[in-house]
This record gives C-alpha cells, structure tokens and sequence, in this order.
C-alpha cells in the first residue's frame, strides 16, 4: 500500500541550472501541502 506518492518537476533557471520541486500526487492521511523547490546543477556539457 502506497502512502506518499512524489513526481519530480524541473525547470531550467539558465545554463545548466534547474529548479527541482517534488509535486504530491498522493497522500493519504494528510492534507495537501505546498513543498519546496531546491536549485540544482545539471551534469557536466548540458547547456
């Protein structure tokens, strides 16, 4: 049984630089809640 479902969301803020934020498809037991996005780097040669 699955109690936290997650689907990962990217988008590109500039050169090889992207905004990682989780959506929540499912959650039982727990109302929906806003998640924070975290900045990351792309590997190496991705404009």
């Amino acid at each position: 049984m699955v109690g936290l479902r997650l689907q990962p969301r990217r988008e590109r803020r500039g050169a090889g630089l992207f905004a990682v934020r989780p959506d929540i498809l499912k959650h039982k037991g727990a109302a929906p809640r806003q998640t924070a996005s975290e900045l990351r780097r792309g590997p190496w040669g991705l404009a």
